[in-house]
C-alpha cells in the first residue's frame, strides 16, 4: 500500500509537470508570435521547432519567475538578429557591438516576459518576473544543473532565426 501511495504522488507530479510545460509553451508561441514581437517588428515570427539552444555569435536575454509556476525564460538571438531587432524596435540602425544592443536585448526579454505574465495570469497562475540579464559571447550554450526540466523553442523572423528556452524545476 505504501508503494502504492508514492506511485500515485509520482503521477500526480508527473502530470503536473506536463500541464504546466504546456500552458508556458503556448504562453511563449503567444508571446513571440501573436503578441509582442509581432507589434515590434511588424510582422508575426514563425514558429519552426523544438530543439537545442546555442548561438554562434549572440545574445541571450534571461528573464526568472517565481510565484504559482518557478521558471526562467532565455530569449537567444544570434547577431543577424540581434541587429534586425534592435532596428525594428528603436527605428534606425544599430551596431551589433554598441553597448546599446544589450540594452535593446534586455527591453526585449522584458517585454516577452510581461507578455508571458499576462497570459498566465489569465490562466489564474500568479507569477513576478525578476530584473533581466543579458549575456553577449560566441558559442553561447546553456547548460542545465541536473534534475532541471527545459524544452527550447525556435523561430524565424524575417528569415532571421531565434528561439525562447524555458526551464523550470517542476
Amino acid at each position: 500500500m505504501h508503494s502504492t501511495t508514492n506511485n500515485s504522488t509520482d503521477y500526480k507530479k508527473h502530470e503536473t509537470i506536463f500541464v504546466y510545460q504546456d500552458v508556458l509553451k503556448h504562453s511563449i508561441h503567444h508571446a513571440t508570435t501573436e503578441s509582442s514581437l509581432t507589434k515590434i517588428c511588424g510582422l508575426a515570427p514563425l514558429y519552426q521547432k523544438e530543439g537545442k539552444d546555442g548561438c554562434k555569435d549572440g545574445y541571450v536575454g534571461i528573464m526568472s519567475f517565481s510565484g504559482t509556476v518557478s521558471f526562467s525564460v532565455m530569449f537567444g538571438v544570434p547577431k543577424e538578429t540581434a541587429t534586425y531587432f534592435a532596428k525594428s524596435f528603436m527605428g534606425f540602425d544599430i551596431p551589433y557591438d554598441s553597448p546599446d544592443m544589450a540594452d535593446i536585448i534586455g527591453e526585449l526579454i522584458n517585454i516577452l516576459a510581461g507578455t508571458i505574465t499576462a497570459f498566465l495570469e489569465k490562466q489564474e497562475l500568479i507569477v513576478q518576473m525578476s530584473l533581466p540579464v543579458v549575456i553577449a559571447g560566441n558559442e553561447v550554450k546553456v547548460l542545465l544543473l541536473e534534475g532541471f526540466l527545459s524544452f527550447c523553442l525556435h523561430f524565424l523572423i524575417n528569415d532571421l532565426p531565434f528561439w525562447v528556452k524555458v526551464i523550470t524545476n517542476h
